[in-house]
């Protein structure tokens, strides 16, 4: 019951940070974001505390990442710190996904993933000022994590994998 009404609460937190975003409310957004993604990690916490496993314990380490990540990026000049914590993050999640079923390795689905990435960080490139290693850097990161969970929801196509996959774009 209480990975329902948790999760009930994480969608309408999410919800309500994208609304705060879209109204340009940076103060709200700047509480909502951190508190969605905290809330996410109570409700790994929930999980793991019924169910330990090393991918439950694996995704909670990467989740406190993103958090830290997520606090960074309230202030634009905490940004790289930002892009370094999410980028553990987004390790730790491959390296939990990779836990599950061993490493994914059809090269066809990277090539598809690379071709989408490198369109979508040339697009990007003028706007990122002093950024463009640091964000390219960490779109190589997020492009493997991607690859690593659409590969396990290929190999396994269970409820949890859906959700992973969905979270990963």
């Amino acid at each position: 019951m209480i990975t329902v009404i948790l999760s009930v609460i994480i969608a309408v937190s999410a919800i309500s940070a994208i609304y705060a975003y879209h109204i340009k409310n940076i103060v709200l957004f700047s509480w909502l974001k951190p508190l969605t993604s905290i809330l996410i990690l109570a409700l790994a916490i929930s999980v793991h505390a019924g169910h330990p496993t090393a991918y439950s314990q694996r995704i909670i380490a990467s989740l406190v990442f993103a958090i830290i990540g997520d606090i960074y990026l309230i202030e634009y000049k905490y940004l790289l710190k930002g892009i370094i914590a999410f980028s553990i993050a987004h390790f730790g999640f491959s390296y939990a996904f990779i836990g599950l079923y061993g490493f994914y390795s059809d090269w066809r689905l990277l090539l598809v993933l690379f071709v989408f990435f490198m369109s979508y960080y040339l697009f990007l490139r003028k706007n990122l000022r002093d950024f463009k290693w640091a964000i390219g850097i960490y779109m190589i990161i997020i492009m493997f994590m991607n690859w690593q969970a659409i590969g396990l929801f290929l190999t396994d196509q269970r409820l949890r994998n859906i959700g992973l996959l969905i979270a990963s774009l």
